[in-house]
Parts: C-alpha cells; sequence; structure tokens
C-alpha cells in the first residue's frame, strides 16, 4: 500500500516540474515563461510573467496538443514573412491571434466583443485584469514559443 502525504506530492510536482522555463525578448520586453505538467492531472500547462499572461490560457485552450492547429499557424508566420498575405488572424473558442508583419498579438475574445469594461475595484490597486487580456511578440520569438510548446507537448512538429 502506498500512501501519499502532501509533502509526497509536493516532491512528484516538483520532480514532474520544468522542461522549459525560458526568457525570450519580445517587443522590447522580457517574456518568462516555464511549462510543467500537472502532477495530479498530467496535463500540460503554460505559465507566463504578468505582461504576457493571456499567453498561457491560449496556448493551453486553443493550441494545446493540436498538430494541425501547430500547423495552421506556422503556416500563417510563414505565409506573413513571405510576403504572400500581410495579416492573417485565427479566431478560436476562446482566444484570437493576429499575425502580421511586426508581431503577433493574442486577445481574448471578450475584449474583442465590446464587453461591459471592468468596474473600477479590478482596475485599481494593482490589480490590472484588464491589460492582461492581449499581449504581443515577434514572429521569431512567437515561432520559437510555439516550437517548444509542441516539444513539451511531444506533438510531431518538434
Amino acid at each position: 500500500m502506498v500512501v501519499l502525504t502532501a509533502k509526497s506530492l509536493n516532491f512528484c510536482y516538483n520532480i514532474e516540474r520544468l522542461i522549459t522555463n525560458l526568457e525570450v525578448t519580445l517587443s522590447g520586453k522580457l517574456m518568462e515563461y516555464e511549462f510543467i505538467h500537472d502532477a495530479i492531472t498530467g496535463e500540460a500547462k503554460a505559465r507566463f510573467s504578468l505582461e504576457h499572461e493571456v499567453v498561457g490560457p491560449w496556448i493551453e485552450v486553443e493550441l494545446g496538443h493540436d498538430s494541425a492547429k501547430l500547423t495552421q499557424l506556422l503556416t500563417a508566420i510563414s505565409n506573413v514573412e513571405k510576403g504572400k498575405q500581410n495579416e492573417v488572424v485565427i479566431t478560436g473558442h476562446e482566444y484570437s491571434v493576429a499575425i502580421s508583419q511586426g508581431d503577433v498579438e493574442i486577445h481574448s475574445n471578450a475584449s474583442l466583443n465590446g464587453a461591459e469594461p471592468l468596474p473600477e475595484m479590478l482596475t485599481v490597486d494593482h490589480i490590472h485584469y484588464d491589460q492582461n487580456e492581449s499581449a504581443a511578440c515577434g514572429l521569431d520569438d512567437f515561432r520559437t514559443l510555439l516550437l517548444s510548446w509542441a516539444r513539451f507537448t511531444g506533438n510531431p512538429h518538434s
């Protein structure tokens, strides 16, 4: 019989944690992120610095393990870089990605749908929830992020 205590679960969590902890310079800002496996569910999770926090749920929800979506994103980056398209917008269930010549922007769809503004209590005292509904980065950095996620999740594109 194996008995798991909070201490042993924490130890397992720390062992499962790792793989990727990167700092990438994006649009003049440093984006820090790490990929981890949830110790209980085994699900791949992405944690990002506050300014790029929206990228974590986007990569988990919209990309996940979907190799077709990864191919779509990598093809869009390539088409924009080669001048075949000026901009590509990919709208997902909860988030949208806009890929253009200089950068990539990720937005929560709620922020694009003219949702009611947040109450003042959520936008003051260092709670900048409304500012974390979108993030931007460069094309090369976004490609690197996608390929790192693919390697972490075991996607064949890696």
